[in-house]
């Protein structure tokens, strides 16, 4: 991802080069006004304001063709010259301001780009990671056979996995492999508080199930608190709030103690709003999925 600020601004992605058309907006009283009402924020709180805007968010939507912070610089007319003598530094930060939150978009829209690639049989990297991602969650036990009902052992619903990530493709996967590598001793003992008797939850349909969320709440700009906290969103810093909030569900589910799994939709669901309402906050900082999801 490459931004250059200045004269006409583009922002670049692996998945091209996009405009927003945000001149209109700029053009409706109600937000010239709020502008100057928030004038005294810090420019991560002022990002957040126009985030939750419904010009800017409409705006935002708008894909494909080229984006010019200078235009929005000229068409702020006389709100720009208020600022200017009141609160110079705000206006001196909006360029970065607005980076910020495209920053946001364009991981959303990365992500919305990797899930779209469909796992492959017949891709030896897709399949290596596969494989990979067994030996990370078992490593003493050796896998029955690339198909085979062992799969089921890490929640899968079938003796393909390939199956299960249809709907998040190879992000799915490389979410899963994320968690297992790079925190094996949560990951497995996490797994392992799946496989309870009573307690018992899909491991990897419910790490696929949060993958679709957290992508859907990225580009829906549900999660701009959260790394607008951050100082780079990246796919890393996506990552790492899936495993945060993986292993805070598998903590969720547990202390719920479910009477079967035909309460699992349920607790997703109870989970995924009280997740929701604290990422929807007006102050900006970290989500803390371990603390919102603690019984």
């Amino acid at each position: 991802m490459a931004i250059v600020l200045g004269g006409a601004v583009a922002i670049v992605a692996g998945i091209g080069v996009y405009k927003f058309a945000l001149e209109p907006m700029w053009q409706k009283h109600s937000l010239r006004r709020a502008f100057l009402d928030h004038s005294k924020k810090s420019a991560a709180e002022f990002a957040l304001f126009l985030s939750q805007h419904d010009e800017f968010k409409a705006a935002l939507k708008a894909p494909k063709t080229e984006y010019r912070i200078s235009d929005i610089l000229l068409v702020l007319g006389e709100t720009r010259e208020s600022i200017s003598s009141q609160q110079p530094e705000l206006l001196n930060s909006l360029p970065t301001v607005l980076s910020l939150l495209l920053r946001i978009r364009m991981l959303g829209y990365s992500l919305k780009e990797r899930a779209a690639e469909a796992y492959d049989r017949n891709n030896p990297e897709h399949e290596k990671k596969l494989l990979r991602l067994w030996s990370a969650f078992k490593p003493d036990t050796p896998l029955s056979a690339r198909v085979c009902k062992d799969w089921g052992d890490l929640g899968f619903q079938g003796s393909d996995p390939a199956t299960d990530f249809r709907g998040m493709g190879v992000l799915g996967l490389e979410m899963l492999l994320f968690l297992a590598e790079t925190f094996p001793s949560e990951a497995r003992a996490a797994l392992l508080h799946s496989q309870h008797p009573t307690y018992y939850y899909p491991f990897a349909v419910a790490a696929i199930n949060w993958t679709a969320r957290l992508v859907e709440w990225v580009s829906s700009g549900v999660l701009d608190a959260h790394f607008l906290s951050l100082h780079e969103p990246t796919m890393d810093d996506f990552a790492h709030i899936f495993a945060r909030v993986m292993f805070a569900f598998d903590a969720f589910y547990l202390a719920s103690k479910p009477k079967d799994l035909m309460e699992f939709p349920r607790l997703f669901q109870e989970a995924q709003d009280a997740l929701c309402v604290q990422a929807g906050q007006d102050s900006v900082e970290p989500l803390r999925p371990a603390q919102i999801l603690h019984k």
